[in-house]
């Protein structure tokens, strides 16, 4: 074997190398950007199937403007009381013409909670825990049927209907 040969060889192996080092330096920083946010998203994910709610009763009577709707937590993780009003979303309404309540709002319609049975009286709503939401709605209730949808910060919702 001649030495051009070698040196021939031994060039392109140098370079072979030194051009995997520079892709390698280039790709390995986004594998653990890539790395991060997965786990980001593997997180929120977590906190969503974790986070779960179910209204179990609601009712009114005709000729009021205050309506009670009971909601448990029946997921797995707790709701700081901060973000039950200001976080969460109340749809309210007849069936068919509901609209978005906010939350403690001085003027009518609005809508407040206290929780019902704060088991470790932390103040904050934890799995197994009942919250019950009064709403202010802006005119009298008439017989019909109506709708209620609660919704907590993760997207986490239910529904309910009931009559009048």
């Amino acid at each position: 074997m001649s030495s051009s040969t070698v040196i021939t060889e031994s060039v392109l192996t140098i370079a072979a190398i030194v051009s995997i080092a520079i892709v390698l330096a280039a790709f390995i920083p986004n594998l653990y950007y890539l790395e991060s946010a997965h786990r980001g998203y593997v997180m929120r994910i977590k906190t969503q199937l974790e986070t779960e709610v179910e209204i179990i009763f609601a009712s009114g009577s005709v000729g009021s403007d205050e309506v009670k709707v009971w909601v448990k937590n029946v997921g797995h993780a707790p709701i700081s009381s901060r973000l039950i009003g200001e976080a969460s979303d109340l749809l309210f309404g007849p069936k068919g013409n509901f609209a978005r309540i906010p939350f403690n709002s001085p003027t009518v319609p609005t809508w407040n909670y206290t929780i019902v049975n704060d088991l470790d009286c932390d103040g904050d709503w934890d799995p197994q825990e009942t919250i019950e939401l009064t709403i202010h709605y802006s005119e009298s209730l008439s017989e019909g049927d109506y709708y209620v949808r609660f919704a907590v910060y993760t997207g986490s919702y239910d529904e309910y209907f009931f009559s009048l």
